[in-house]
């Protein structure tokens, strides 16, 4: 889903038509009306507007979530089974994927692992599941890989 924001004044916003503010003392108000990830998205467009020159006008801005695929450390396969899931999950290393499309991904990943799994019989079945942690989600079961998607917000 998209997150609009628009700047009002230089400290008033609407974050998909909710309003947001900085009070006199420089405190966001407003921000428990807002799902997590229209919160993140504001803080990120909010921090940039501060980082910036307040001659800068920004109206109609639009963020994107979106998912960076990371491969991350990897240890020495044991056997057949787990050097081919491996060099699949390597294969996909560092694309950035749309947020509609991140559970097609994980679908897709899963899918895979599981046709590993028929393909190599002798090998022991790897049993994978998905799980949040932070913002990111991560592959479960797979022993010899940290495989991590990695949330993300882009302007549009």
């Amino acid at each position: 889903m998209a997150v609009k924001i628009i700047k009002i004044t230089d400290t008033s916003f609407t974050v998909n038509g909710k309003t947001v503010y900085e009070d006199m003392n420089g405190n966001i108000a407003g921000r428990v009306n807002l799902s997590s990830e229209e919160c993140d998205a504001f803080n990120k467009y909010y921090t940039t507007i501060k980082n910036t020159s307040k001659n800068i006008e920004v109206k109609n801005t639009q963020l994107k979530v979106v998912w960076l695929v990371h491969f991350g450390h990897q240890t020495k396969p044991k056997n057949k089974l787990q050097t081919a899931i491996q060099n699949y999950l390597q294969s996909l290393d560092r694309k950035v994927i749309l947020n509609k499309d991140l559970g097609k991904l994980q679908r897709q990943i899963i899918f895979a692992i599981q046709k590993f799994n028929e393909s190599y019989k002798n090998c022991s079945p790897i049993n994978t599941h998905w799980f949040a942690i932070n913002n990111d989600k991560l592959l479960s079961g797979v022993g010899v890989v940290q495989f991590t998607l990695k949330r993300g917000v882009i302007e549009v």
